[in-house]
C-alpha cells in the first residue's frame, strides 16, 4: 500500500485544535452503521420465544418458528406494544396487546377484532430486518447490506476444533473496542505476564505490513505471548489481524505447532454500550480437556481491556485525528482504522467480496 495510507500529518498528528469528537452511531436505519452485518446474540439464546435486543439504538425482537429466523423492530405498528412481550404461534409472532400476528417476514396475518376474510392493511405489517445464523451467532442488517459476512471457512473444518462465542457486554464504544483489539503496544502494561511483558516494550515494526483491503485493513507482527500454551518460553509467534469494517476483526495467531484463530465481532447496542463476542477457533491441541488454556487466555485479557477501554474518554472514537495524539509506528494500524471508520460514517467506504 502507499506509505501515505499510513502516514500521519503534522497537523493531525499533534492536536493542534480542538474539534467534537466524531463515531456517534445514529440509531436505527439511519446510521450509517445500518447496511451492515451486526451479531446481536449467540444463535442459542434465540428460540420460538420472543426476546429483545438491541442493535445501533434500534430494540428488535428475535425469534424463531419452524419457518427460520425473524427479526423485527421491537414494535407493533397497531399501537405500540413491544412484540418482544409476545409469543409464537402456529409459526407467527403474537402481539400480546390485540393478538396481531406476523409470519417471519413481517406480513400481518392476523387481525383477531375484524372477520378472517376481511382484507389486512399493508401499512399493517411488522417492520422486518434481514437476519442470519452464523458462527454460532445470530447477525442482522437494518439496512440492504454492502457486503456478505466475514469468511470463515475453518469454522465448519473438521480438522479445527471451534469453541461457542465468549460474551461479553461493556459500558463502551464499538470503534474503541476494535481499536484495542488492533492495538498490541498495551500489552505489556495491560497484560504483564499474559500477553506481554513489562520489561520488553519496544513494538514489531509492523507498519510496513499493513495493508488496506477491500473490505478494512490487515497487517502482522511477531512478539513472544508469555502464557501461550502452544509456544515454548522465549518463542515468538505471529500475530496476524484483519478487520472487517465497521466493528468484526480476526486474530490469527501461528505458531511453529499451528494456529489459533480468536475474533472479535462486536455488537454496536448504542453510542456507550456493545456487546462483544469472541470465538476461538484452532488445529493445535483439539483435545477438549486442552481447551481451558485458551479459554484463559481469551477472557483474562478480555477482562484485563474492559477495566481501560470502559474508562476512555472521549467515549466515542475520535475520527478527527488531531484530537488525539499519534506515535507513528504502534498507532499506525489506528490511524488507518480511524480513517475507515471516517469514510464508513461519510457514506464513501465500499466494501465489496
Amino acid at each position: 500500500m502507499s506509505t501515505d495510507a499510513i502516514a500521519i500529518p503534522e497537523d493531525e498528528a499533534h492536536g493542534i485544535k480542538s474539534v467534537p469528537s466524531a463515531g456517534h452511531l445514529t440509531s436505527g436505519p439511519a446510521s450509517p452503521y445500518a447496511p451492515y452485518w451486526h451479531p446481536i446474540a449467540p444463535s442459542s439464546a434465540v428460540t420460538d420465544k420472543p426476546a429483545r435486543f438491541m442493535l445501533l439504538g434500534e430494540a428488535l425482537v428475535a425469534f424463531r418458528t419452524s419457518e427460520g429466523l425473524g427479526v423485527f423492530k421491537d414494535l407493533c405498528v397497531h399501537r405500540g406494544a413491544p412484540l418482544s412481550m409476545g409469543w409464537v404461534e402456529n409459526d407467527r409472532i403474537t402481539c400480546p396487546y390485540h393478538g396481531f400476528q406476523y409470519d417471519i417476514t413481517g406480513r400481518c396475518r392476523r387481525i383477531p377484532s375484524i372477520p378472517e376474510d376481511q382484507g389486512i392493511p399493508k401499512k399493517v405489517n411488522a417492520i422486518a430486518y434481514q437476519s442470519q445464523d452464523a458462527y454460532g451467532l445470530v447477525w442482522v442488517a437494518l439496512a440492504e447490506p454492502v457486503a456478505p459476512i466475514m469468511p470463515w471457512p475453518e469454522f465448519a473444518d473438521p480438522d479445527w476444533r471451534a469453541l461457542e462465542p465468549l460474551h461479553y457486554s461493556w459500558n463502551a464504544s464499538a470503534g474503541r473496542i476494535v481499536e484495542n483489539y488492533l492495538d498490541a503496544a498495551h500489552f505489556p502494561f495491560v497484560h504483564d505476564g499474559l500477553l506481554g511483558k513489562r520489561e520488553d516494550t519496544l513494538i514489531d515494526p509492523y507498519h510496513h505490513t499493513l495493508e488496506r483491503t477491500e473490505r478494512g485493513l490487515t497487517f502482522y507482527l511477531d512478539q513472544e505471548e508469555p502464557a501461550a500454551p502452544d509456544t515454548d518460553e522465549g518463542e515468538k509467534l505471529r500475530l496476524t489481524y484483519t478487520a472487517y469494517m465497521p466493528f468484526v476483526c480476526q486474530l490469527v495467531k501461528t505458531t511453529s505447532r499451528g494456529e489459533t484463530h480468536v475474533p472479535l465481532f462486536v455488537c454496536p447496542k448504542s453510542d456507550t454500550e456493545s456487546d462483544l463476542f469472541c470465538p476461538i477457533l484452532r488445529n493445535v491441541d483439539r483435545e477438549p480437556e486442552q481447551d481451558d488454556g485458551y479459554v484463559y487466555i481469551v477472557d483474562t485479557a478480555a477482562k484485563e481491556d474492559r477495566v481501560i477501554v470502559e474508562s476512555q474518554r472521549p467515549e466515542q472514537l475520535p475520527l478527527d485525528l488531531a484530537e488525539e495524539m499519534h506515535i507513528k509506528v504502534p498507532d499506525a494500524a489506528g490511524v488507518l482504522y480511524r480513517r475507515l471508520l471516517r469514510d464508513v460514517e461519510a457514506g464513501v467506504f465500499a466494501a465489496t467480496g
